[in-house]
């Protein structure tokens, strides 16, 4: 018999009312980054983005939007595991959603996440592999990265902008399986 699972979310759900066309968020910015945003003015949904919000919700269609965001927050809960490195002797574990680019250099792989960075002796296909199915995608013969630090992607220059402002060539033979990966990710998230 299988067991349920059980799935802790912390949401922070704020409902924005107010009449002055000035944005509030500023408020908001040394305390809070909410997951997600229910707005009433459809021109302030962008000023969000500067809080990095999970969803958006409109008022219009709350009790859809509710359903739709309980599904998304439970999606992405399976896409997470857990990716052991060792190093020099000592074994480290860093939840896969904290990694946001691995660059592989000279037989080393760096490895890039929201909290540090790594440096060891691994193959980036081996990490590839190991990440399989979890939002992340090869672009270029010696990088690797996660969907979800992905702020958006540059078709003139074929760079992928990552959230922290980093540019990462995206390589010729890439570039497809790139593009259409990255807008199905955002699509499902």
């Amino acid at each position: 018999m299988l067991s349920p699972k059980i799935i802790r979310v912390d949401v922070i759900l704020f409902s924005l009312l107010f009449s002055s066309s000035e944005s509030v968020f500023t408020n908001f910015a040394p305390t809070v980054n909410p997951p997600f945003s229910s707005l009433s003015f459809k021109e302030l949904v962008f000023d969000t983005f500067e809080y990095t919000p999970f969803y958006f919700i409109r008022k219009k269609y709350y009790e859809n939007g509710v359903k739709k965001l309980v599904n998304k927050l439970t999606h992405t809960d399976l896409l997470t595991t857990s990716v052991h490195l060792e190093k020099n002797g000592s074994i480290t574990s860093i939840d896969s959603v904290s990694i946001k680019y691995a660059v592989s250099q000279d037989h080393m792989l760096n490895i890039y996440t929201t909290s540090g960075n790594y440096q060891l002796r691994k193959k980036l296909s081996d990490l590839e592999n190991e990440l399989a199915g979890y939002n992340f995608i090869r672009v270029h013969k010696s990088c690797l990265i996660n969907y979800m630090h992905v702020r958006r992607f540059d078709a003139v220059s074929s760079e992928v902008i990552m959230k922290d402002g980093f540019r990462i060539k995206v390589g010729r033979s890439y570039k497809d399986t790139f593009k259409k990966g990255f807008v199905q990710y955002r699509r499902t998230m």
